[in-house]
């Protein structure tokens, strides 16, 4: 089911903030449109926004990064000392801005939409229901607005697995085990002998944060890391520096033909599919723009896809937070295959789309909170 209408629905209540008139107007109007979103602020910079809040505060706020008074990134910042409210950037791709806008998710925003220098009024039209649908869907995780007496009848009764807790073949709710910090609780059969020699990871809105703190806290030696985080190109390049620089295993983007070397996370880059081959001294990137799956490129499906083919059994796939179903097929046919898989659990996620159907399609294994997921990709290797 949708993440966005797995709640009951109330308006919801936007905010705008640029300093170009064109963008405000733009955004109010097809947002308007829709009879479940208001836009009750606009604003030209940051200040100005923060005065107007402070009459009525919005369920989600659209910001750009460059803006007078104050930049987007100290106001994502200043927002987060109080507030969860999700943030969206809809920024440039020019210059040094990718690096900006990937600090600005850092800091907290949740998702980028990558404008355009010249003819953006035409461009926001033409992505509408792309803008309307992360609007609702950024709207359901707001904890102020998710709670549990509203969830509906079809959440309270989905097998989902509690934080730590393994699931069997057919997702039974009452066939689980019961939660243990052991990880070796969860390779309970022949296939978790064998060493994994792959790890394939699958994120999307709030990805970059959750594959910040589980990066950051791998340490050698680790089999090769394969990652595809929806993002638009140019964006991806920036990512892995700030990954690689932060982090003590090797973090670059991925280059086709190029062999996957050990304690090494390779992102797929922005508008490109990933996948992985054999090669003879390994595994190989696969870098190609065929068309989009499941509306992205890159695909996380695509990339499982591979890695279920030509792994198998040696792999294990991780799901993170992100909206929509990508991936979720695509660990299915990884835990079919003989790999190791896992979801991130609800509370952890910024947005319970894309792991929560994967567990619903019986393609996790085990669910894991995301300061967990570290430790469960160390256990895979070190044991």
């Amino acid at each position: 089911m949708d993440e966005a209408h797995r709640y009951k629905q109330k308006m919801i209540h936007v905010a705008v903030v640029d300093d170009s008139a064109v963008v405000q107007e733009t955004f109010k109007q097809l947002l308007s449109a829709d009879p479940e979103i208001q836009v009750i602020h606009t604003a030209s910079d940051p200040i100005f926004a923060l005065h107007k809040f402070e009459k009525q505060w919005p369920d989600v706020i659209i910001t750009d990064i460059e803006m007078p008074r104050m930049d987007g990134i100290t106001f994502i910042r200043e927002i987060r000392k109080s507030r969860s409210t999700p943030i969206i950037v809809c920024s440039s791709v020019t210059g040094d801005l990718p690096r900006s806008t990937i600090a600005a998710l850092e800091a907290g925003a949740i998702e980028i939409i990558p404008k355009p220098q010249l003819a953006v009024k035409q461009f926001l039209n033409e992505i509408q229901s792309k803008v309307v649908h992360l609007i609702k869907a950024a709207a359901a995780t707001h904890p102020d607005r998710k709670s549990r007496s509203e969830i509906s009848e079809t959440t309270k009764t989905s097998p989902m697995a509690t934080s730590g807790s393994t699931v069997g073949p057919a997702m039974s709710a009452h066939s689980r085990p019961p939660a243990s910090d052991s990880f070796e609780a969860h390779f309970d059969d022949p296939r978790s002998k064998l060493p994994c020699r792959l790890v394939a990871l699958g994120a999307s809105t709030g990805g970059v944060q959750a594959l910040e703190s589980i990066l950051t806290q791998l340490r050698p030696p680790l089999p090769p890391i394969v990652v595809v985080q929806h993002m638009p190109e140019k964006f991806t390049e920036a990512f892995a520096q700030r990954l690689d620089h932060i982090s003590v295993i090797h973090v670059r983007e991925a280059k086709d033909g190029e062999n996957l070397r050990n304690s090494t996370a390779y992102i797929a880059p922005g508008n490109f599919h990933m996948e992985v081959g054999p090669d003879a001294a390994g595994f190989a990137a696969r870098i190609h723009q065929t068309a989009p799956v499941n509306r992205h490129r890159p695909s996380v499906d695509v990339l499982f896809r591979s890695v279920a083919k030509h792994v198998g059994k040696l792999s294990a796939g991780i799901l993170l937070t992100g909206m929509g179903a990508d991936g979720a097929e695509g660990l299915l046919e990884m835990r079919q295959a003989g790999a190791r898989t896992c979801c991130q659990d609800e509370q952890s996620s910024v947005v319970f789309g894309m792991p929560y159907e994967g567990i619903q399609m019986g393609a996790a294994q085990t669910v894991l909170p995301l300061d967990r997921m570290a430790r469960y990709i160390a256990s895979l290797v070190h044991r």
